[in-house]
């Protein structure tokens, strides 16, 4: 079995009064810590004391991911993976930009508001040998960037010879033209599919744009035995994780 988490942290920068970073960090580690994943995607974590703190809370975990870059504060931003070090050996790993040069780190693709990343980890599992690939990313917002993303994300994870993890904030709905296009000539598939779902953004119950734009998909060498949101309560985050438990076919 592997356990996958998929878990926007909300990023520590904004100052969110009652549900600051500094008032939810401890939630956030205790989530983590209680579904206790193999694999862990994480998005909105800065790479400062914010990632810092996580790294001491959750020993045990490799991390890998680098700044998405660009203007601002924001270029602090990453979407780490994590692994639970006692399950998988790292076989090579590396970044790339969602954006027309994906080798240029920190450019913006498209009509994206900001440059944007993916971090992938080729790995293999210690219990069984058998290899993956597992890939964590955050899409724009913007129309173009989020169907250039995806059309991106699949032509590179087609390229592989791997049974392949995806997760992600997608920033678009379960069956939108930019999960079909990620899912396209079935690649993958939605862990939930078929199964109804709350919204996994919720902006700590008030969004009124509350949506499933957190995924995790899988390729079909995976059977997927559980997979659901998580609700930790008071809010972790303005996102619930998801978790998915899989298993070899």
């Amino acid at each position: 079995m592997i356990r996958v988490m998929s878990f926007n942290l909300r990023t520590a920068s904004i100052d969110d009064g009652a549900y600051a970073w500094a008032q939810r960090r401890t939630r956030v580690v205790q989530t983590v810590r209680n579904y206790r994943p193999d694999l862990l995607g994480l998005q909105e974590c800065r790479d400062d004391a914010q990632a810092a703190y996580l790294r001491a809370q959750l020993p045990g975990y490799v991390w890998h991911g680098r700044p998405r870059g660009g203007e601002g504060d924001s270029a602090l931003e990453m979407a780490p993976l994590l692994w639970r070090e006692s399950a998988f050996e790292l076989l090579a790993s590396a970044h790339f930009a969602l954006s027309q040069t994906p080798e240029r780190i920190g450019g913006k693709g498209w009509d994206a508001d900001f440059a944007r990343i993916a971090s992938w980890a080729q790995l293999r599992e210690r219990r069984s040998g058998r290899e993956l690939l597992v890939l964590n990313t955050h899409f724009d917002y913007q129309p173009q960037a989020l169907l250039g993303s995806a059309q991106l994300l699949h032509e590179f994870l087609r390229a592989q010879a791997l049974p392949l993890i995806v997760c992600g904030d997608f920033n678009a709905p379960p069956d939108s033209a930019v999960q079909q296009a990620l899912l396209g000539e079935n690649l993958l598939r939605d862990v939930q599919a078929g199964a109804p779902r709350a919204p996994s953004y919720h902006g700590y119950g008030l969004a009124q744009d509350a949506a499933a734009i957190d995924w995790i998909l899988v390729s079909p060498q995976f059977h997927v035995t559980e997979a659901r949101l998580l609700q930790p309560r008071p809010y972790a985050s303005d996102h619930d994780p998801l978790l998915a438990i899989l298993d070899w076919r």
